[in-house]
C-alpha cells in the first residue's frame, strides 16, 4: 500500500490499504487507489512532465472535457512546479479539472494548491478538508470506499472481502454507503467490486449492489452518484479489465446506475488504447483519472 512516506508494496484485492473511521477529522494515511504498483524510489516514482502533458493531450483530443487527478499530495510533491501551471493552462482553456484529496491538512496552502490548479471539483473523505473547500466555494464530492473490508470495522465477517453473494450483506453495505455529510458535489463510490469474479461471485451481485445505492441516494442524497472504475471493459485481470472483477460499468451509465465514471487510466502507456476503446461512450460520463505517479501492471 502506499503510506504517507511512500513507500510501496503490490496492490492486490488482498493487500489494499486501510482507512480510519469517516468521523475521523485529522489527516489519514494515503489511501493506495484500487490497482496497479508505484514505483519504490523517489526518482522513479515520477512521470516525467513531458509524459503527463502527454496525457493531458491525449484525453483532451479526443473529447473528454473532465479529468480526475489523482491526488492533490503527489501533485504538491511532483518535483516540477511546471506541472501545477501545466494543469493550470488546461483549466484555462477549459478542462474541468476534479482533484482526489486524501492524507494533506485542512490549510490554506492546500486550498491555495487547488486553486492554482484552476480545479472545479474536489473529491474526499475528511471533514475538516470538506469544510475548507465548500468554504470556498469548492464543489466537494464525498468519497466511499464501498465493499473496502477496513471501512466497516464492526463488521468482522466483511473482512477479507464482505461477502456480495447475500442479499442482505449488498442491502447493508449500501444502506451504509449513503451515510455521509452534507456536499455540494455528491458522492463518489469506490472498492465497489469484486476481488475476483468466479465461484458463485458475479458482476449481476456488483451491479444489484449499485443498483441498490442509486435507489437509496435517489431518495436520501443530494448530487451526482459516480463511481471509479477500472479502466478496460475486459475480463483480463492483467489488464485491468473491469469484468474480472464484476464492474460492467457500461452498462451502469446505460441503465442510470451512476452519473458518471472514473476510469482509473493510471499507466499512462494505457491511455492512447483506453480512449479508442471508450470511443463508443458518453463522453460527458467518462471522466478519466489520471497520475503524476508511475504505475505499471
Amino acid at each position: 500500500m502506499l503510506t504517507n512516506g511512500c513507500s510501496i508494496a503490490k496492490l492486490t484485492p488482498a493487500n489494499e490499504a486501510s482507512v480510519l473511521p469517516a468521523e475521523t477529522s485529522t489527516p489519514r494515511p494515503t489511501l493506495a487507489p484500487d490497482l496497479g504498483t508505484v514505483s519504490p524510489s523517489s526518482e522513479d516514482r515520477w512521470k516525467a512532465l513531458s509524459t503527463l502533458e502527454t496525457d493531458l493531450q491525449l484525453v483532451t483530443a479526443a473529447g473528454y472535457p473532465r479529468v480526475c487527478l489523482f491526488d492533490l499530495k503527489a501533485i504538491r510533491d511532483y518535483p516540477n512546479p511546471a506541472y501545477v501551471r501545466l494543469l493550470n493552462r488546461y483549466a484555462a482553456d477549459g478542462l474541468e479539472i476534479t482533484v482526489y484529496v486524501q492524507a494533506v491538512e485542512a490549510s490554506p496552502e492546500t486550498l491555495s494548491i487547488v486553486q492554482e490548479i484552476g480545479a472545479s471539483s474536489v473529491i474526499l473523505y475528511e471533514k475538516d478538508l470538506l469544510a475548507l473547500f465548500m468554504a470556498a466555494g469548492i464543489e466537494s464530492i464525498w468519497w466511499s470506499g464501498v465493499a473496502l473490508p477496513s471501512n466497516h470495522p464492526d463488521r468482522p465477517q466483511y473482512q477479507g472481502w464482505p461477502d456480495l453473494r447475500t442479499e442482505q450483506v449488498r442491502q447493508d453495505i449500501a444502506d451504509w454507503a449513503v451515510q455521509v455529510p452534507h456536499t455540494d458535489g455528491g458522492l463518489a463510490l469506490d472498492y465497489i467490486r469484486w476481488n475476483r469474479v468466479g465461484d458463485g461471485r458475479t458482476s449481476e451481485q456488483v451491479t444489484d449492489l449499485v443498483r441498490r445505492i442509486r435507489e437509496n441516494w435517489d431518495k436520501a442524497g443530494d448530487g451526482a452518484l459516480s463511481a471509479a472504475v477500472y479502466p478496460y471493459l475486459s475480463q483480463n485481470p492483467d489488464d485491468w479489465g473491469a469484468q474480472s472483477v464484476g464492474q460492467q460499468w457500461d452498462e451502469w451509465l446505460g441503465s442510470g446506475l451512476v452519473d458518471w465514471v472514473y476510469p482509473m487510466a493510471y499507466d499512462s502507456n494505457d491511455i492512447p488504447d483506453l480512449v479508442v476503446g471508450w470511443e463508443n461512450y458518453d463522453r460527458q460520463k467518462i471522466i478519466p483519472c489520471l497520475s503524476p505517479i508511475h504505475f505499471a501492471h
